[in-house]
């Protein structure tokens, strides 16, 4: 098993044992709790117009931090078309006093989904399973900015503008969305195409040199997106064990060198298309590597394009 694996598998240990341990603490039914009474405060004094709350996900943590069952909640608004909401609930102080961070991001561009990272964020409490009613007015209110100014939410959101400091009319704050709108539409078509005919290549140049190499998709949340797998049993007379490789040995041939030739050069043309059709990189799908594994169990657990 190549060894990223075991970091991972090492990752998921500790992060399933900060689970248990804050868990140990008793708060998850609490959390639970006051996230209700929050969703019910925030449809209070709406002028009959209530939110409509969906998609609501109650997680124990963040990234590699296990923070304790139902402790960060995610949810979408129905109102709010395009935006993610969160809350990352805090150990109570006290027995009767517990605080919360809530936050929103447009989707599209999330980075990093924590209040740290958000522009529209609010600090509130709650004491005695109360919510002070300033703190949910001012949550109200960023909610409502976002449902009945979505371009200027967005402008918020993505530049960071502060309105107390910047002036930006509607018109131009549609305009700006707009722009990006059309930019990140053509940004995706180019990457389709790109990352269509360079895993193409891949597929059609690199995986007949291996025994039973395929492709396998990784997911969104991985760079570069694909990697090269084969199974080092039927490989070894390639490599002496298992692990990642570059597709070719130090001491290429001509052939070879022509290929990644090739290989570079689509990736070049990608380039130059994304710089003068939007002014902007192209992020390669896959990179000049091959997994080697070595066990059944694993191959059976890969999935490939």
């Amino acid at each position: 098993m190549p060894d990223i694996e075991n970091v991972f598998e090492t990752l998921s240990d500790i992060y399933t044992k900060q689970v248990e341990e804050a868990d140990l603490k008793g708060y998850a039914d609490l959390f639970k709790k006051v996230t209700d009474l929050f969703f019910e405060d925030l449809n209070i004094d709406t002028n009959d117009v209530p939110f409509t709350f969906t998609d609501i996900e109650y997680l124990n943590g963040y990234f590699i931090f296990g923070t304790g069952t139902n402790s960060v909640i995610h949810f979408h608004i129905k109102e709010c078309p395009g935006w993610k909401f969160g809350i990352w609930w805090d150990e109570p102080e006290v027995d009767t006093k517990i605080c919360g961070h809530f936050f929103a991001q447009y989707e599209e561009n999330i980075d990093k989904f924590k209040p740290s990272a958000s522009i529209i964020k609010n600090d509130f409490c709650i004491k005695g399973l109360t919510i002070n009613y300033w703190d949910t007015h001012y949550i109200r209110k960023a909610i409502e900015f976002i449902m009945n100014e979505p371009y200027l939410a967005f402008c918020r959101d993505y530049y960071c503008y502060d309105y107390n400091e910047t002036y930006v009319s509607r018109e131009e704050a549609k305009k700006i969305y707009d722009d990006w709108r059309a930019k990140t539409d053509k940004g995706i078509k180019l990457t389709k195409k790109w990352d269509d005919k360079i895993l193409k290549w891949v597929k059609d140049n690199i995986l007949p040199i291996f025994i039973n190499a395929e492709i396998k998709d990784m997911g969104e949340g991985w760079s570069p997106r694909y990697e090269v797998f084969a199974p080092f049993s039927e490989n070894s007379d390639i490599v002496n064990a298992p692990g990642c490789y570059s597709w070719y040995a130090d001491e290429k041939t001509e052939e070879d060198i022509e290929l990644l030739k090739e290989f570079d050069a689509l990736m070049e043309a990608a380039q130059k298309e994304f710089r003068e059709e939007i002014d902007s990189c192209y992020f390669y799908p896959i990179h000049q590597s091959i997994i080697f594994y070595n066990n059944e169990e694993e191959e059976n657990d890969i999935s490939y394009t």
